[in-house]
C-alpha cells in the first residue's frame, strides 16, 4: 500500500501529488492507479491537470504488481484547487457585439 500521499503543489487548474514507493516480492510496481488513473511504476509523482479554480478533490493511490495484484488503497489526501483571483480583462473597444439600431 502507498504510503505517504501528500500533495507537491497546488494551482488554479491542477494538483501534483506524491507517495511513498511500494514494494512487492517480486522485486517490481508495474504500475501506480492515481486517482483512477493508471501512472507508471517508476514514477511516484503524479499531476492532474484541467481542473477548475477551488474545486476539492481526494485521491488515493494503489499499487499493481506484474502479476495484476493490487495492493489495498492509500489513506485518502483531499486537497483544493487555488482560487481564481483574477479578474478577466476590459474588451477592447469597437469589438463588442452590440448593435446600434438607426
Amino acid at each position: 500500500t502507498p504510503t505517504g500521499l501528500r500533495v507537491v503543489s497546488v494551482t488554479e487548474d491542477s494538483v501534483t501529488i506524491a507517495w511513498n514507493k511500494s514494494t512487492d516480492n517480486s522485486g517490481k510496481i508495474h504500475a501506480y492507479i492515481a486517482g483512477g488513473i493508471y501512472h507508471s511504476g517508476t514514477s511516484t509523482t503524479k499531476t492532474f491537470g484541467f481542473l477548475v479554480p477551488n474545486w476539492t478533490v481526494t485521491y488515493r493511490v494503489q499499487a499493481m504488481d506484474p502479476s495484476g495484484n493490487t495492493s489495498a488503497l492509500s489513506e485518502p489526501l483531499t486537497v483544493t484547487t487555488l482560487p481564481d483571483t483574477t479578474a478577466p480583462t476590459v474588451p477592447a473597444a469597437g469589438r463588442g457585439t452590440e448593435r446600434r439600431h438607426g
